[in-house]
């Protein structure tokens, strides 16, 4: 990442020694859903990752100190914005939206929050071995979690 012009992140590095992103089950093409960690999002490879960041540097939307950490395969992302350091936001970027709201504090917030939703039944492997969420049930979580976020404060 030093290379692409962006800072070092401990959580990000931690989050692909981990794993270098997700991948479908089973043999043959993987469908989106079946790489899902999050509902809607998986988490790109690293150089999956360092690809969108360069194709989306261009566009007038994206924050070239933004970097992309989960994808939904359709140009949405959420990012962690390096421009407001020493903390590290996670922004939602829609595609089809001019305002790309911070979401959680940090990627640990971010991924603390939504362990907290899988514990609590909000988001949930369905009989199927779709992931989904109860949105409403989320949202109570998210904003319990994340009160200090207006995106949170202001959704109750």
């Amino acid at each position: 990442m030093a290379s692409q012009g962006l800072p070092c992140s401990p959580e990000l590095e931690a989050l692909y020694e981990w794993h270098d992103g997700t991948s479908g089950a089973g043999s043959g093409p993987a469908l989106l859903g079946d790489m899902w960690l999050l509902p809607g999002f998986y988490l790109p490879s690293l150089d999956e990752a360092v690809t969108n960041y360069a194709v989306f540097r261009k566009d007038p939307r994206w924050n070239p100190n933004w970097f992309p950490v989960f994808a939904d395969g359709g140009g949405d992302f959420y990012v962690i914005d390096f421009g407001n350091a020493p903390s590290r936001f996670v922004r939602h970027f829609r595609l089809e939206e001019s305002e790309h709201p911070v979401e959680y504090r940090s990627l640990a917030a971010m991924i603390d929050t939504f362990a907290a939703a899988f514990e609590s039944g909000a988001i949930f492997v369905d009989e199927t071995g779709y992931v989904d969420v109860d949105d409403e049930a989320f949202n109570i979580v998210a904003a319990r979690l994340n009160s200090d976020i207006p995106w949170w404060a202001d959704s109750m």
